[in-house]
């Protein structure tokens, strides 16, 4: 199952493993000059043409969703228990070019992230927020192939810290994000800056979580020769996020006609 995250197919998008730009590895790692590179000098103002400025609930639901990230962190954790991860830890993953501890270490950081983020301020009506389906064509589709070498260089190489170092930073993470849910307002606005320039809901933000954690659990799950099936209450919030990307990126008649009409189909799926 590869995931050649540099290639590009005749439509021009980006063949990807979601998640490649996180420029909050940079900033928690210390590789913060490829963040700062492209984002640390923009103002939120500057991608209004590339974002919708939104002052409507754009919460995807009324649900929260944090407590969905935490279901698929168990299932992802009880993943990491399997003696194949660690055995396979250091072998090339079923996602190249990261390895198999690379991805985990990738899920790793970005949970950190979003702990470190709910652990700050909160913003007020910002100017620019990203809204639920166009995080990753807006994000990801964005960036330049050498960051996104950049960023998978480096969690490979922070896998070599080995399983044990990285699976209880990552329980860590997770014990931080529990320790938010019972008080947590997911309407309030995270701050993305310098990481990112412009601001996420809580909830939109978290469902974003949902997806790295869900798809690169299948990616480590495929690596190592073992099947992990996410709750359905899970796949309820990634298959909505998923299908706002897929009209975010190709619009509504194309998504229609792509689940209803194979003989004029184009070719929406898979939306990375």
């Amino acid at each position: 199952m590869a995931c050649p995250f540099l290639s590009r197919t005749a439509d021009t998008r980006r063949s990807a493993c979601p998640g490649w730009g996180h420029h909050a590895l940079a900033r928690l790692t210390g590789a913060g000059r490829f963040a700062q590179r492209h984002h640390a000098d923009v103002d939120m103002r500057s991608t209004q043409q590339a974002l919708r400025q939104s002052r409507d609930d754009a919460v995807m639901t009324d649900e929260p969703i944090l407590p969905h990230l935490l279901t698929a962190c168990g299932s992802l954790r009880a993943l990491l228990d399997d003696p194949a991860v660690p055995s396979s830890w250091d072998k090339a993953s079923a996602c190249p070019p990261f390895t198999v501890g690379g991805l985990v270490a990738h899920i790793q950081v970005g949970l950190a992230w979003f702990a470190k983020l709910l652990d700050g301020p909160r913003l007020h009506d910002p100017a620019v927020r990203l809204v639920p389906g166009e995080h990753y064509p807006t994000v990801v589709g964005q960036l330049p192939d050498a960051d996104n070498e950049a960023m998978v260089a480096h969690a490979n190489a922070r896998a070599g810290k080995g399983p044990d170092v990285i699976c209880v930073r990552l329980n860590g993470d997770v014990s931080r994000l529990a320790g938010h849910a019972p008080t947590l307002d997911e309407r309030d606005v995270l701050d993305l800056r310098p990481a990112w320039p412009f601001a996420m809901r809580v909830g939109d933000f978290a469902s974003s979580r949902l997806c790295e954690v869900v798809i690169h659990a299948d990616d480590v799950a495929c690596s190592v020769g073992v099947t992990v099936t996410p709750d359905a209450t899970v796949v309820d919030v990634l298959v909505d996020l998923l299908t706002r990307t897929a009209r975010a990126r190709h619009g509504d008649l194309a998504v229609i006609r792509a689940l209803t009409r194979a003989e004029r189909a184009e070719p929406v799926f898979p939306v990375y």
